[in-house]
């Protein structure tokens, strides 16, 4: 089995069942992680924005309680600060969302490759 790690919109598209091309093929025989940062902050945050209902937050709670979570530590928050500053954002180009830093960050500093 593989491990991957997932961002909010991936997390989202999982829960609601929507399977985009080639999408369940990718994932399948996996097992889903959630950053630190996505397990109660994005998600919480995407039921406050979009006004859900306790039932709604109740199934999004069980899906994420169902998931391993990558913690936060020191090291991950110290190689979120070097990716955020890495040499493509000093040459004009865009930075990645800082979200998706920190995905990268905890991968990245719990030995995740890809």
């Amino acid at each position: 089995m593989r491990d991957v790690v997932i961002d909010t919109g991936t997390a989202s598209l999982l829960q609601r069942r929507e399977r985009r091309r080639g999408f369940s093929g990718t994932l399948a025989d996996t097992r889903i992680w959630l950053t630190f940062l996505h397990h109660r902050g994005r998600a919480g945050q995407w039921a406050v924005m979009r006004e859900w209902d306790e039932s709604r937050r109740g199934r999004l709670d069980a899906w994420t309680a169902g998931r391993p979570v990558i913690p936060y530590d020191p090291r991950i928050a110290q190689l979120w600060g070097e990716l955020t500053s890495a040499r493509p954002t000093l040459r004009g180009r865009p930075r990645p969302p800082q979200n998706h830093t920190w995905i990268a960050a905890a991968a990245f500093g719990t030995g995740f490759r890809w």
